[in-house]
C-alpha cells in the first residue's frame, strides 16, 4: 500500500519545481534556469514513477513513465527540427503526470489509513 506521507512528499516536490519554472518562465531570469528546472522537474517525475511502478508494482505508472522517457529523449533531436515547439509533448506530459500525482493523492488521503501512516 502506497503511503500518503510519501504521496505528499512527491506532489509538495513536484508543485515546487513546478512553481520554480513558471516564476523563470515569467520572470526575467536566464533561459537557463528554466532548463534546469525543467530537467529537475522531469527527473524527478521519471524517478517517481519508476519508484512507484517497481517498488509498490503500480501498474498504471508504467504508461506514464514510458511517455515521460520518450517525450524526454526526444527533445534534442525534435529542438534541432522543430525549434522550441518540441517542448510542447514533455510539457504535456509533465502536466499530465502533475495531475495524476494530484489525484491519487486526493484518493488516498481518502482512505483510512493504517497504524504506520499516523
Amino acid at each position: 500500500m502506497i503511503s500518503i506521507k510519501r504521496m505528499k512528499i512527491d506532489l509538495a516536490a513536484q508543485a515546487i519545481l513546478l512553481t520554480g519554472l513558471i516564476v523563470a518562465g515569467l520572470g526575467e531570469l536566464p533561459w537557463g534556469w528554466c532548463g534546469a528546472f525543467l530537467a529537475l522537474l522531469v527527473l524527478w517525475q521519471i524517478g517517481s514513477a519508476l519508484h512507484l511502478a517497481i517498488v509498490y508494482e503500480y501498474q498504471q505508472r508504467y504508461p506514464l513513465l514510458w511517455a515521460l522517457l520518450l517525450s524526454a529523449l526526444a527533445v534534442p533531436p525534435g529542438i534541432w527540427l522543430f525549434g522550441p515547439w518540441a517542448l510542447a509533448p514533455l510539457n504535456l506530459a509533465l502536466a499530465a503526470y502533475f495531475w495524476i500525482t494530484i489525484r491519487d493523492t486526493r484518493t488516498l488521503s481518502q482512505r483510512p489509513r493504517s497504524f504506520w501512516d499516523l
